[in-house]
């Protein structure tokens, strides 16, 4: 009888076994993403500007590395299988650093907290209201910014809000789009300073 009990046992811890092995086997890999700059290099300034890039002021909701999707009013979900590959306020600053940097033909664009190895004509300091996906994969960045001139005197406020069309179940294609809104942004910046450094 123990024998028959005893082997009883060993077949269900076996069987226990391959049940559990099977769930944790079929678990689904994390996949990571990242923004990536989208703008077009262009020709080098005879007279480059300086820039300083940040501070980024994020949600709350958005400071966490699982990508976020907004599926109502008041409900956000997050994703522990598609995440940032770094912070997504890191990222953002960083691209837009390079998105600038190649629209005004400047080598001279630094990321906070880096200090400038050079004097400064301007830093821009953002306040991110909104940058995530909604449910059907666009999304949607909406910013306000401060334009500081070189030793730090408010020159201009400004605001901008884009929406960038992606795919509900394709988490590149949301990643490329929040490229994409962050790509309009600097362009939006670049055009301001632009303007401001022609008005003399």
């Amino acid at each position: 009888m123990r024998s028959e009990k005893g082997c009883y046992r060993a077949v269900c811890a076996a069987a226990l076994l391959v049940i559990v092995t099977g769930c944790i086997g079929k678990s689904p890999n994390v996949t990571y993403y990242t923004l990536s700059p989208v703008a077009t290099a262009a020709t080098a300034s005879a007279d480059p500007v300086a820039i300083a890039i940040g501070p980024a002021d994020f949600p709350k909701s958005l400071q966490r590395v699982q990508i976020a999707t907004r599926v109502g009013p008041n409900r956000v979900d997050y994703d522990e299988f598609h995440r940032w590959a770094g912070t997504l306020d890191a990222d953002f600053l960083d691209v837009t650093a390079i998105n600038l940097s190649r629209l005004l033909g400047t080598d001279r664009v630094v990321v906070y907290p880096t200090p400038a190895s050079y004097a400064l004509d301007y830093r821009v300091m953002f306040d991110v209201v909104r940058f995530e996906a909604d449910a059907s994969g666009s999304v949607t960045l909406e910013v306000r910014w401060i334009l500081e001139d070189g030793t730090g005197g408010d020159i201009d406020a400004g605001s901008f809000q884009t929406v960038q069309a992606g795919t509900d179940d394709d988490y590149d294609s949301r990643a490329a789009a929040h490229s994409r809104a962050v790509g309009e942004m600097a362009s939006a910046l670049a055009n301001e300073i632009r303007s401001r450094r022609s008005a003399g």
